[in-house]
């Protein structure tokens, strides 16, 4: 047994072995663009560490060059620059870790210091090696300071004698596309997809181009090529749910970040932006846990306003207030937005706190953004409930004066707040005017009835037009269940009319049968009809 095992652990070291052998900063650079960022630094540590030559030197340098921008972490570009120093020192001769340092010069903004390494690298090879170039060239884009038109030369100097080199073309791309030359830039992406058929990179080049000119479709027909072409390539899904997201297609946006995230390393404002995402989406459980765990790896001010806004989706409350005041406390007040105000003063209301402070930022939504008059009436709603009849009045009158398509319900709320103040002419007027606005709305002219009663001398029986209408419509839409106690107060009122009024005994009796077969218990009206059968 325990020489089966010996052999085993044999086997086992000699694979190990071997897949470090197999090792290199070409297998690396595959997984640097794929964006699988943790695999392709420890491939690019390894192969450095067993063969530290000066060109596995500038390879890891390279590698931490590129990271600087996925997580702006100054280290790198110290190690990178200490690795090409590392290579220089090797071997002084070799151009490669000279363009490093330009590099490094360039992300440092010293354009000087830049231009002489780069010249060096270059001299050195006398324009004649390909790689020096086209690293020089890429070096030129690499940091938020480029020189994109010196990138286009050295690039174009390289395709002299290399027109084949694909991965020179889209370079060459990208170095257009940053002068803002779509049509050069679109040239090369051609080119190098001609040459490689394989390289998404090149198909969704291109397509940002035609995002840019909002020409979505055709995008994304270009992107979804490149996905064809390979469907490993992890950025091309990042990309492509960028312009769901910009069609406002959020479900299509969720699905390929979903995939993205899942296939690369990604940074903390990617996974930011996959919770964004998901809250458009209405995924607001996943955005919540997503946005939970990026807690303590992304200063970003937004990331508590989307925790407060899904918080209050979710109905936790408290839990909200928390975070939206963290967002106000970190964020600038030009970053503020209306929406901000509005999510924490419908947070501070649901949780109870601060009554006072959370109709403050709820009305100074509304004052602000006309788009935003809902708010009124949500206020008005709310004191209505409260049974604060003249704040809830207040409010809702505002609403109706700024909106442009008010509903019946919201004439209603307004004319009850005036009537139960006790406003009765203000209630008279508001029921007219839905009656006018509404005229196939039953319940208006019930409350018009009622308004119309309070302002007027009860002999006059001045409501009697508003109670028939009231009957018109109710029998004319079969809506009879649906207005039961409405019914029984109009048969009751236009009885007594008939009877008091126009002196019609048998019609008076009818009118109140009639609302006896919807409530043949109604104590009022059999009252009445007990009285006018025994001839009283």
């Amino acid at each position: 047994m325990r020489k089966f095992l010996n052999s085993f652990a044999c086997i086992i070291t000699f694979l190990v072995f071997a897949n470090a052998q197999a090792q290199t900063w070409q297998d690396a650079m595959k997984m640097l663009d794929m964006e699988q960022y943790t695999n392709a630094g420890k491939n690019f540590e390894a192969v450095a560490a067993k063969d530290p030559t000066p060109e596995n030197l500038y390879y890891l340098g390279y590698y931490h060059l590129k990271m600087y921008p996925v997580d702006s972490n100054e280290t790198h570009i110290a190690t990178a620059k200490s690795k090409f120093q590392e290579g220089i020192t090797k071997d002084p001769k070799f151009p490669l870790n000279y363009v490093g340092l330009g590099a490094v010069a360039m992300q440092e903004m010293n354009k000087d210091e830049a231009h002489k390494n780069f010249d060096k690298a270059i001299a050195m090879t006398k324009y004649k090696d390909p790689d020096v170039l086209y690293r020089v060239g890429e070096a030129y884009l690499m940091f938020d300071y480029k020189e994109p038109d010196q990138a286009a030369i050295v690039l174009e100097k390289a395709l002299e004698k290399h027109a084949k080199r694909g991965d020179i073309h889209l370079v060459t791309g990208d170095a257009y596309q940053a002068l803002g030359n779509s049509g050069k830039a679109n040239g090369h992406y051609d080119q190098a997809i001609l040459l490689n058929p394989q390289s998404a990179r090149a198909y969704i080049q291109s397509g940002k181009i035609l995002v840019r000119a909002k020409n979505y479709q055709e995008a994304l027909n270009l992107y979804k090529k490149g996905i064809a072409a390979d469907p490993n390539y992890a950025p091309g899904y990042r990309e492509l749910g960028e312009l769901y997201y910009a069609a406002g297609q959020y479900s299509e946006a969720v699905a390929n970040y979903k995939k993205y995230t899942g296939m690369a390393d990604t940074s903390p404002e990617a996974r930011y932006k996959y919770a964004a995402f998901l809250f458009l989406n209405k995924d607001y459980a996943t955005a919540l846990d997503e946005l939970t765990k990026l807690k303590g790896e992304l200063n970003y001010p937004a990331m508590y306003r989307l925790l407060g806004y899904s918080h209050y989706e979710l109905g936790n409350f408290d839990k909200g207030v928390e975070e939206l005041e963290t967002f106000f406390k970190k964020s600038p007040k030009e970053k503020i937005l209306s929406s901000d105000y509005e999510y924490l003063g419908r947070l501070q209301l649901k949780a109870g706190k601060d009554t006072a402070q959370a109709i403050s930022n709820l009305v100074k939504v509304a004052q602000q953004d006309t788009a935003k008059v809902g708010i009124w009436e949500d206020l008005g709603k709310m004191y209505l409930d409260k049974k604060d009849y003249t704040k809830a009045a207040q409010y809702l009158s505002d609403y109706l004066k700024n909106s442009k398509n008010a509903s019946a319900g919201s004439y209603v709320r307004l004319g009850q707040s005036y009537y139960f103040a006790k406003d009765y002419t203000k209630s008279d007027s508001v029921f007219a005017t839905l009656n006018t606005v509404k005229p196939d709305y039953a319940y208006g002219f019930y409350w018009k009835a009622r308004t119309t009663g309070k302002v007027s001398d009860p002999e006059s029986y001045a409501s009697v037009p508003a109670y028939e209408k009231l009957v018109e419509l109710v029998l004319a839409q079969n809506a009879s269940n649906d207005y039961k106690k409405e019914l029984v107060e109009a048969y009751a009122y236009l009885g007594s009319y008939q009877l008091n009024k126009m002196n019609d005994r048998a019609k008076a009796e009818s009118l109140w049968n009639e609302g006896l077969k919807i409530d043949p218990a109604n104590k009022a009206i059999n009252d009445r009809l007990t009285e006018l059968r025994s001839g009283q």
